[in-house]
């Protein structure tokens, strides 16, 4: 709770305290406007729109990232041919770093790359778009992206916890790490 309060909640506070000023960011605090910057970022139309973008990823997550983790999920729990491979696909986009991540997507979803030819080999050249430049469809291309990648995230009882890796864990194991730890049925070598 101490790290929570001096990491998160003072970061916030000492910005929001900042916002009350017109500082350049560098030097001390001097020329004090109150709540101005408040006003100008609430009426802007880019800083509203970025607000519609995040609830529009979050309903997503929720109606699309969800039931694919309970459908990968149960799939997991199987015993069947390639559950290995499964729990591999699953959890190795989560692995993999964020620049890689931004590297291998870039390449994939680039005009005429691997995509597109895929598209046109299965007869599909009218879905052919520029995925990433198409501010119509942007957001969706990256929201399939995050779900790649996320999809298998475990998130150590955090409330948006992957129900994918909650429910993929091998029988008699502790649902994630962190509460292995916990509980004291961990090794103490993770």
């Amino acid at each position: 709770m101490v790290l929570f309060v001096g990491f998160v909640l003072v970061p916030i506070g000492i910005a929001a305290y900042y916002g009350l000023y017109n500082w350049t960011g560098y030097g001390p605090l001097s020329d004090f406007i109150g709540v101005h910057n408040y006003k100008v970022i609430l009426t802007d139309p880019l800083f509203r729109s970025s607000l519609i973008h995040n609830v529009i990823i979050a309903v997503l997550s929720l109606i699309i990232q969800l039931p694919i983790s309970i459908g990968i999920a149960l799939l997991m729990n199987r015993k069947m041919r390639g559950s290995s491979f499964l729990r591999v696909a699953v959890f190795a986009p989560y692995v993999v770093s964020l620049a890689t991540t931004a590297v291998l997507w870039s390449l994939l979803l680039e005009p005429n790359g691997f995509v597109d030819e895929l598209f046109k080999a299965v007869g599909l050249a009218g879905v052919v778009h520029f995925w990433l430049a198409d501010p119509t469809i942007v957001l969706y291309t990256m929201f399939v992206v995050l779900t790649w990648q996320n999809i298998g995230r475990p998130s150590c009882g955090r409330p948006r916890q992957s129900t994918a890796r909650r429910r993929g864990r091998r029988p008699g194991t502790s649902p994630c790490p962190c509460s292995a730890r916990r509980s004291g049925s961990g090794s103490s070598w993770r």
